[in-house]
């Protein structure tokens, strides 16, 4: 299997990103501040994608924790592979896993993980998820 098909096999839920001259920093390469927007790019198109419109009355995702490791550097111009999965379904959180792809290298670049927890937005305390996004969430679970 090359490596982009065993990319595709892993992440559960993907779409492509043109990297931009302006994300690149002084050294040539992509910033490492810009993975994380990234990672936000796909967690967001998700969300959307699935959930429409989120009801910030039933459904406020707040990220709690957030990590990056960096496998190798990108530079522009390059088309990026974004891959999101879900690997835990909590009562008020999930856990994503992320993949970026590289076309111009044909390989994984970088791999990072998240913690997002419901909140209910009057309380200021986390709140459960309600099922019917858990289903939904349930739908991309690849075990680690």
């Amino acid at each position: 299997m090359n490596p982009l098909d065993e990319f595709l096999t892993r992440n559960a839920f993907t779409t492509e990103r043109k990297v931009y001259w302006g994300e690149m920093d002084a050294l040539g390469h992509v910033n490492n501040t810009q993975y994380i927007r990234y990672f936000e790019d796909i967690r967001t198109e998700f969300f959307m994608t699935h959930l429409g419109n989120i009801s910030l009355e039933d459904y406020s995702p707040v990220v709690a924790e957030i990590t990056c490791r960096f496998l190798a550097p990108v530079i522009y111009p390059d088309t990026l592979i974004l891959g999101l999965s879900v690997r835990h379904i909590g009562n008020s959180q999930i856990q994503h896993y992320y993949e970026i792809f590289s076309e111009s290298q044909n390989r994984c670049i970088a791999t990072g993980a998240d913690r997002v927890v419901n909140v209910d937005k009057k309380e200021g305390k986390k709140a459960d998820i309600p099922v019917s996004y858990k289903d939904i969430f349930a739908k991309y679970l690849i075990s680690e």
